[in-house]
């Protein structure tokens, strides 16, 4: 009975005492740019004499009360607060993403990891109108992005991100580009659509049935961490080109809920020719022209006598 009390007794002053870090309880995801804290939880910790430490990867940041590694003077290894061994990130960056660990070595070796996500940002823009002429052989629809950070690509992260471009008209994929460590194409009509300057769309022999809503997206993805995606619209409408003028047709709806054609001329000015275009244009060119008649006249009458 004495020996067990003893037991008993000395679990009861180890468990009080002994050096322990609490399990994580959530992994950390921030937007590049943002700051960050990691905090690791711990007791009955000296962290002027006990072994402790955080690391990123493989590389060690923290030792007992000395930060080894600053990231640049980004990092702060932060004691004000009993029982956490607290790291600060100012302004994270591609670079700081990876597992971080927080470990006692001892007697009692304890300690606990955890993922930091640092999420790239990705914007597009395009142009919100575009108009070609049925007919064309070729037009262009403008589409553009951004990366933060800009040298995403070309930076030494690892695993390497990955950047795919799609033009969509409603749901229907037309065309994807994917870049990488290579680039690659993806589209069952490459004879129709095509990419130019990067990220803007060529679209080949208008017609018609090309008018409508396209959509540029731009997916980033760093494999087994995350991505993040931003898109932007734009409109094509076609217009015919006819003899007399310019008369642009886009299809509509119109209340009754029915597809019709909707027109509207335009005056193309032509030597003698009037246009009537219900401006008034018609009324003014005619006294304009009954003015210079009878100068031509009165001219012609004055050489006579």
């Amino acid at each position: 009975m004495k020996e067990l009390l003893l037991v008993l007794l000395w679990n009861a002053v180890y468990t009080v005492f002994s050096q322990s870090i609490s399990p994580f309880t959530s992994n950390v995801t921030v937007t590049v740019g943002n700051d960050a804290v990691l905090v690791c939880q711990t007791s009955n910790i000296d962290y002027a004499s006990d072994t402790i430490s955080w690391n990123r990867g493989e590389s060690l940041i923290a030792f007992r009360e000395e930060l080894i590694d600053t990231g640049d003077g980004r990092y702060t290894l932060d004691l004000d607060t009993p029982d956490r061994y607290t790291i600060r990130i100012t302004g994270a960056t591609m670079e700081d993403q990876s597992k971080w660990s927080c470990k006692v070595h001892g007697a009692s070796s304890a300690g606990d990891e955890l993922w930091f996500t640092v999420i790239p940002m990705v914007s597009v823009s395009t142009t919100q109108f575009n108009t070609a002429e049925n007919g064309s052989s070729s037009t262009q629809l403008y589409c553009d992005y951004t990366l933060n950070p800009q040298d995403l690509l070309t930076s030494d992260i690892s695993p390497k991100p990955v950047v795919s471009i799609d033009w969509k008209r409603d749901s229907s994929l037309l065309v994807r580009k994917t870049v990488s460590t290579s680039v690659s194409y993806l589209s069952p009509f490459l004879d129709k659509y095509t990419f130019v300057d990067d990220a803007s769309l060529s679209i080949a022999n208008v017609t018609f049935e090309d008018e409508g809503v396209y959509t540029c997206l731009v997916a980033v993805s760093i494999p087994e961490w995350s991505t993040v995606t931003d898109s932007a619209t734009t409109r094509l409408d076609v217009n015919v080109v006819t003899t007399a003028g310019v008369v642009t047709e886009r299809i509509v709806t119109n209340a009754q809920g029915e597809r019709v054609t909707q027109a509207k001329p335009t005056t193309r000015p032509r030597s003698g020719v009037v246009v009537d275009d219900g401006s008034g244009a018609m009324q003014t060119s005619a006294i304009l022209g009954l003015v210079a008649c009878l100068s031509q006249i009165a001219y012609v009458l004055s050489t006579l006598y």
